[in-house]
């Protein structure tokens, strides 16, 4: 992108305050693109631990914070104590080492060649981040078809999250077009010549999700908000041309594409960044289709596969009536993961278990997920007639026979509900 005019040199409040973006960003990507190029996990790692120890120090020392300070643990969220005291260091060692920049570069005048190369990063980094999010959607692997035990849930059970969450994955033509607004941003904001249409569309887009995840508490407030403050640092480059054209109703100057006929060098260095951009592109889409076959809507389905809704429960030659104020009777048992099961008890309470089947000998075995791995039943099991299934064995040392129906997705509103051009009434529950 070309720059817009300039004066010859910067002035010290300017220059301190790039230099203090400059160091921000590069503290807030390290250790991009390590972690994000295939084969360099381990350096990532290795990367990054001397981040868990300052954190740590600082957290408990400096702030005085009591609670542990998992580091290393990957929860999902971005938003945890450990996240927001990195920020913190962040914001006072890009202040400090602005500071110190300044006072050792007292005779330079203007950072443009840096501002170049930081623009650069800016583009590739934002690019990386919302193909991989994009590809996510276009594939539809972060958001699929509502879960089995979702469509047993209520609303008032569902927390902020998981009712956004619900809201996406009903409608695959809907995720797959957010994510396609991801993908073109990210594939323009590559390339020069398009990074301002591409930083526009982004700003469009992730300010969408920024109040998505404010509104409906989605950890990812840190990361999405970073993401649009990328986007529109690239637009803001061009400000001169986009305020003549928007605000102004003035002509812009066409953005300098520079000269067709390059040194051969130049040349080399043009088909490597083909090469970088068609491997970026390449792996999040192949990452996005890997996701999507492996967790998401074309992930093959589990033995058991279903929704069972308990309608016979025999606790030790005692027939239980489906009472809700019973904490022992099942009433729902999911299978929905390889490896996991969901037992949903007559009180509404959930457990979530590791599964394991045996198949040649049509066992299974349900194991709590905490660290004392108890086994908390011992079953076999049968399939009288389809969508029948039954279980004989032990609970906690008690004898159970449970006699289970399945439950199709499609009966549910939510399922079978789809798409219609003419609606008489508005069908809304």
């Amino acid at each position: 992108m070309d720059p817009a005019p300039e004066s010859p040199s910067w002035s010290f409040p300017r220059r301190y305050l790039f230099r203090f973006a400059a160091l921000y960003f590069a503290l807030f990507i390290y250790p991009f693109p390590a972690g994000w190029i295939p084969g360099t996990e381990a350096l990532s790692e290795t990367m990054v631990r001397p981040w868990f120890s300052l954190v740590r120090w600082v957290g408990h020392h400096l702030l005085q914070v009591e609670s542990a300070i998992p580091a290393e643990q990957e929860t999902g969220s971005g938003d945890r104590v450990y996240d927001y005291i990195q920020l913190l260091i962040v914001v006072v060692l890009a202040a400090a080492g602005s500071a110190l920049w300044s006072l050792f570069a007292r005779r330079r005048r203007d950072e443009r060649r840096l501002a170049a190369a930081l623009t650069i990063a800016c583009r590739y980094y934002l690019g990386y981040a919302m193909a991989l999010y994009g590809f996510g959607k276009v594939f539809p692997s972060q958001f699929g078809p509502p879960g089995l035990e979702r469509l047993i849930s209520t609303y008032g059970a569902s927390s902020p999250m998981g009712l956004l969450w619900t809201f996406m994955n009903q409608s695959t033509l809907y995720t797959m077009f957010s994510g396609a607004g991801e993908v073109a941003g990210s594939l323009l904001v590559l390339f020069r010549r398009t990074t301002t249409l591409g930083a526009l569309i982004l700003i469009g887009v992730m300010g969408n999700v920024v109040m998505l995840n404010v509104a409906y508490d989605v950890p990812v407030k840190l990361f999405s908000l970073h993401l649009l403050l990328m986007a529109t640092a690239l637009a803001v480059l061009d400000r001169r041309r986009l305020t003549a054209v928007f605000l102004l109703n003035r002509p812009a100057p066409a953005l300098d594409p520079g000269a067709s006929a390059v040194p051969q060098r130049d040349r080399r260095i043009r088909v490597l960044k083909t090469l970088i951009v068609a491997a970026l592109i390449g792996s999040t889409a192949y990452e996005g289709f890997s996701s999507w076959r492996t967790w998401g809507g074309a992930a093959p389905r589990p033995p058991l596969y279903g929704l069972y809704e308990v309608e016979r429960f025999v606790l030790d030659g005692e027939d239980r009536p489906p009472l809700l104020t019973d904490t022992t009777r099942w009433r729902y048992f999911i299978v929905q993961w390889p490896g996991f099961a969901t037992v949903r008890l007559m009180n509404d309470e959930r457990r979530v278990l590791d599964l394991a089947l045996d198949d040649s000998n049509r066992t299974l075995t349900l194991t709590s997920s905490t660290e004392t791995r108890e086994t908390v039943a011992s079953l076999r099991y049968g399939q009288p007639s389809p969508g029948e299934l039954q279980l004989d064995g032990e609970i906690g040392g008690a004898t159970v026979s449970i006699g289970l129906r399945r439950r199709e997705a499609d009966e549910f509103l939510l399922r079978n509900r789809g798409f219609h051009w003419i609606n008489e009434f508005p069908l809304n529950r």
